[in-house]
């Protein structure tokens, strides 16, 4: 029954539905991005506070421009469909806009590595990876990435 409750917040999210929604002590909310910290990171601002949300299942290398630009670029002036999920080191968040899974579309620029773990397994994670790699997109331009994680 809670995962057909967090399907259903998901797509009434995704529709625009709802500005802020309760599920399980995890929060949906529609919001704006505050800022970008880094590749995987970015600062929320959802009703009553601003939280920093590292983007769930994926990595993106400490200091690399590329994969900050590329955040920057998709959620920068947008209103953000966020799952957010509170964790003993933080808060971890899987983000869309407009319908959009930009956690999804990180991995597929090459912007960053699916690191599976956090969320439910997504098989089109892998996909996108693969594809990034193959294309040798963004992290991916090497054939073996040397990079700080």
């Amino acid at each position: 029954m809670t995962k057909l409750l967090n399907i259903l917040c998901s797509v009434l999210l995704i529709l625009g539905f709802s500005a802020f929604a309760q599920v399980e002590g995890d929060i949906w909310a529609r919001c704006g991005a505050n800022g970008v910290i880094d590749g995987n990171t970015i600062i929320a601002k959802i009703p009553g506070a601003e939280l920093k949300v590292r983007l769930a299942d994926i990595s993106a290398p400490a200091g690399n421009a590329y994969s900050t630009s590329t955040l920057r670029s998709l959620v920068a002036h947008q209103t953000l469909s966020i799952y957010i999920k509170k964790t003993p080191t933080g808060y971890i968040g899987k983000v869309y806009v407009r319908g959009l899974d930009v956690n999804r579309e990180m991995v597929k620029r090459g912007a960053a590595r699916y690191t599976p773990g956090s969320m439910p397994y997504e098989m089109d994670m892998e996909h996108a990876q693969d594809e990034a790699k193959r294309a040798q997109r963004g992290i991916w331009q090497k054939a073996r990435p040397t990079y700080r994680w």
